[in-house]
């Protein structure tokens, strides 16, 4: 009995051992952590270290000299994220074309290059977008919205600003959230205020010594 069940064992071993070398030449049949996996451009299977089962993008190529490399997943290769497709984009497990940045997208369906986004810009259209511009149609606090783009910041109403008018939230300061031209940062609250002669209203509150005279900060 015991003697079996070490015989069982070792017959196992070699199996997994010589399964581990097998060119798999596609998907890996097997798990591993992403700090063992293969990068792509190395070359995998007989004759290397490793099985080409160890490949990070679990996808292969086969070179003119017949030998595999580790390579991105081309169009209809099953697929877990956008990472393993030579496309960039994974939808529904399987790698497919990408609608490129700047082009009109359908909305929902994920289907933008290189890590942009479908979204609304300024005239309302539906363009996969890389960051969202001032004006643009989509909040910047929607769930899988793009960033806003460089020089601006997302203000409390989902707008993509390069700077904060009185009343506006986030709080201001003089680096990353400035106030606009007609307003200034109240060092007590840290919230943009009208300076004179600046628009006021309910939600646009003057500077301290100034009141709201027919929509106009003046002197109190």
């Amino acid at each position: 009995g015991t003697r079996r069940g070490a015989l069982r064992l070792l017959a196992g071993g070699a199996l997994a051992g010589a399964l581990a070398r097998l060119d798999l030449g596609g998907a890996a049949a097997q798990d591993f952590t992403t700090a063992a996996c293969t990068a792509n451009g190395v070359r995998c299977g007989p004759g290397t270290p490793r099985g080409c089962g160890t490949c990070c993008s679990r996808c292969t190529a086969r070179r003119p000299n017949g030998t595999r490399r580790c390579s991105c997943c081309r169009d209809g290769r099953s697929c877990r994220g956008d990472d393993q497709c030579c496309s960039g984009t994974c939808r529904g497990g399987v790698c497919g074309p990408c609608t490129s940045a700047g082009e009109a997208c359908a909305e929902g369906e994920g289907a933008c290059c290189g890590g942009s986004r479908c979204a609304r810009d300024n005239t309302n259209t539906a363009r996969c977008l890389t960051c969202l511009g001032a004006g643009t149609h989509t909040l910047c606090t929607e769930d899988g919205a793009p960033p806003c783009c460089a020089g601006l910041f997302c203000n409390g109403s989902g707008q993509c600003v390069s700077c904060l008018g009185p009343g506006q939230t986030p709080r201001c300061n003089a680096t990353d959230r400035p106030c606009c031209s007609d307003a200034a940062c109240d060092p007590a609250t840290q919230r943009c205020c009208g300076i004179a002669n600046s628009f006021c209203g309910a939600d646009r509150p003057c500077c301290a010594g100034l009141v709201c005279d027919r929509l106009r900060c003046v002197a109190a």
